[in-house]
């Protein structure tokens, strides 16, 4: 008789696989899964990832807060613009003129009281998936329930309790006005864009979670993406409740922490924005400079109001508003934590570099890269998009991108050693509104002098840098002389094959958008939108993670127009486009739709 040892080594694998896939336990196959189960089953059965996907969400919560930002700068334009001209047009020169000015700045002021919310629906609808205007709401409501529930929290507590929690660790509610009334509500914290963080990612998780939860038959009116909004007006105010106990111990660390860069000086303001720069090519360097700006992290500010009292404000911006809605300068104490002295970079340093790198290109390839070099200094000096020239050298050359981090910080140093008074500066227009519109005091003609200054460092640098360690910046290696995957692509969709077609294919071509063809040659490198997780952008670069791993280099993106590449993962990347990265992104989205109604 065969025993288990006589037996092949083939045959008592297979035997082995055949008692593995036999059940372990009798399974009853009739029996249907729980409601709760069938809730819970996507956790259950969801895989491992096989990579860590933490960076990759920072990028992505960094750019949803894109949305804010570009209506912050708008805001500040207004702003600048009014209380700087009413201090020309006064009251007794034009009435009308005075009025309208007023106006003006009302536009800008009011949104910086909307900035927690603003923060909370932005990082939210730029998560979410899918039902973003469900999300929004859902936005909405937690920001409010969470009002609410601090408001009602606040005003139970016995005053022993109260003084624990809030008049400890060194502090006193009252000293950085930790506790003061919003929205209607008597006594809440105002929890600025941490707070803002934290209300937007637990929404976000709930939509995520709840969004196509279906709910039994006698409550399903409410489930799907009626259901998160639904749950955010039970969940926030109890988390505002709980809140009350924890964020006064989390406010007075930023207190601290603000008081700690305070010592440092006028080094201070150059370490910040030396690291915000090290920072930038990952796009974390927006969530430090919202700390900076929106938090206690960038100091408390008193402000004596136009009806003689005090209000404390905490963060650069806040506080910028504060004084400038109030018919006051800003003071040096805070210009300097502010871009007003970024003028030096944008418009005299980076210009000036990416002239060394025309200059140090070869000669037959100038004619070739004269159009890049000349929009980048264009997006770079007026609209403050440093990319356009950063990425022409960060990758082959790092140790120039610190060189430039550092020049930066030097600008901050000297600016605010001069003790200039410029509020914002971040670009052309709005560095002429915050300082030569707001008049000779804020010393805004030291840009003048700083900038050749600068401009003659930068250009000597890159250029001999360039020319002796042979670095093979645009220009100087064996380019393409024409854009051939775009040309390509060109010929192909716009080919005649008759004479009879010549003339529409002439008008087809002439519509045809350099985004479009951006648009279209990306979707064919990463696959098409059957590969495209998620797609979002920030002011240059088009964010981009995949279903699938794919593998794209500097090479390719900078043949179909980009800028560079960014690789975060096998499954996160980003293209550096410039400032025509929005019009592609449209284009990317309308072939979606145009593939979904096929």
């Amino acid at each position: 008789m065969e025993t288990d040892k006589d037996l092949p080594e083939n045959n008592n694998s297979d035997k082995n696989l055949l008692v593995q896939a036999l059940p372990k336990e009798k399974v009853d196959l009739t029996k249907k899964p729980s409601f709760l189960e069938k809730w819970f089953a996507p956790m259950k059965n969801k895989k491992p990832r096989k990579d860590n996907k933490f960076f990759g969400f920072m990028q992505q919560l960094g750019g949803t807060f894109m949305l804010p930002v570009a209506v912050l700068s708008i805001a500040g334009v207004f702003l600048g613009l009014g209380s700087g001209l009413q201090s020309v047009v006064t009251n007794e020169v034009s009435h009308v003129g005075y009025t309208i000015l007023g106006f003006i700045g009302t536009i800008g002021q009011f949104f910086f009281d909307l900035l927690g919310l603003s923060f909370t629906i932005a990082i939210v609808v730029g998560l979410a998936s899918n039902n973003a205007g469900s999300a929004a709401f859902a936005a909405v409501l937690s920001y409010f329930g969470t009002l609410a529930g601090m408001n009602f929290m606040i005003g139970v507590l016995p005053p022993h309790v109260y003084s624990v929690i809030f008049n400890s660790a060194g502090v006193e509610a009252e000293t950085i006005k930790l506790v003061k009334p919003m929205f209607g509500f008597a006594k809440v914290m105002d929890l600025s864009i941490l707070g803002a963080i934290f209300n937007g990612i637990i929404v976000w998780k709930l939509h995520e979670f709840f969004q196509y939860k279906q709910l039994p038959t006698a409550f399903s009116f409410f489930g799907g993406k009626r259901l998160t909004p639904s749950i955010s007006l039970i969940v926030f105010p109890v988390f505002g409740m709980a809140l009350v106990f924890i964020w006064p111990w989390i406010a007075k660390g930023l207190y601290w922490m603000g008081v700690g860069f305070t010592y440092l000086g006028h080094f201070g303001p150059g370490l910040f924005i030396f690291t915000s720069r090290l920072l930038c090519p990952t796009g974390l360097h927006h969530m430090l400079n919202a700390l900076f700006s929106q938090t206690a992290v960038g100091g408390n500010w008193t402000i004596i109001q136009n009806d003689g009292t005090e209000i404390i404000v905490q963060g650069t911006l806040k506080a910028m508003q504060a004084f400038l809605g109030n018919g006051q300068m800003i003071p040096p104490e805070l210009a300097r934590w502010m871009t007003g002295s970024y003028i030096l970079p944008i418009f005299f340093g980076l210009p000036a570099a990416a002239f060394a790198i025309y200059m140090a290109a070869k000669k037959d390839q100038r004619p070739v890269i004269k159009g890049a070099i000349i929009s980048g200094i264009l997006a770079t000096a007026v609209g403050g998009v440093t990319e356009t020239i950063e990425f022409l050298f960060l990758f082959i050359a790092p140790w120039l991108y610190i060189f430039h981090a550092l020049m930066v910080g030097l600008g901050y140093i000297v600016f605010s050693l001069a003790r200039t008074q410029i509020g914002l500066g971040g670009e052309l227009p709005t560095w002429i509104i915050y300082g030569p519109i707001q008049g000779w005091a804020t010393r805004w003609w030291m840009a003048l002098i700083c900038g050749p200054i600068w401009s003659l460092i930068y250009f000597n640098v890159f250029y001999f840098s360039i020319k002796k360690f042979d670095i093979k910046t645009i220009g100087r290696t064996a380019e393409i002389k024409t854009n051939t995957l775009m040309n390509n692509f060109v010929g192909d969709a716009l080919k005649a094959p008759t004479d009879k077609n010549k003339k529409r294919a002439k008008t087809k071509e002439a519509k045809v958008k350099p985004e479009e063809i951006m648009a279209e040659q990306i979707l064919l490198m990463v696959g098409g939108w059957n590969n495209i997780d998620k797609l979002t952008n920030c002011f240059s670069r088009l964010r981009m993670t995949f279903k699938e791993p794919i593998e794209l280099t500097d090479e390719q993106v900078k043949a179909i127009g980009a800028v560079g590449l960014i690789k975060i993962s096998d499954t996160s990347y980003q293209i550096v486009c410039g400032a025509k990265v929005e019009g592609v992104r449209d284009f990317m989205e309308r072939k979606k739709v145009l593939i979904s109604n096929d």
